[in-house]
C-alpha cells in the first residue's frame, strides 16, 4: 500500500480479503493459481503443492552473493 494512497482502508480491507479462504479458493478455482492456504482445496487430478520440489531460500547466501547475482542478471538479460 502506497503511503499517500487515497483510500488506505479500503486497501486493508481488500488485503485482508486477499488472504480468505474464500478468496484463496477463487485463485485456484478461476484463476488456475496454487495456494498455501490450508483451507484451500487443489483442483482434481492436480499434484498436491506438499509433493512438488521445491528451492530452498537462503537468505544468507543472497546476502552475500548479491553483487555476482546482479552481475550474472545484467549478463544474462542485458540490462
Amino acid at each position: 500500500m502506497f503511503k499517500d494512497a487515497p483510500n488506505p482502508n479500503a486497501a486493508r480491507l481488500f488485503q485482508s480479503y486477499c488472504f480468505t479462504p474464500e478468496c484463496q479458493q477463487l485463485i485456484v478455482d478461476v484463476g488456475g493459481l496454487r495456494s498455501v492456504h490450508p483451507l484451500a482445496k487443489e483442483k482434481p487430478g492436480r499434484r498436491p503443492f506438499a509433493g512438488i520440489k521445491k528451492m530452498k531460500d537462503d537468505p544468507a547466501g543472497v546476502e552475500r552473493d548479491a553483487e555476482a547475482i546482479k552481475g550474472r542478471y545484467t549478463q544474462l538479460f542485458r540490462v
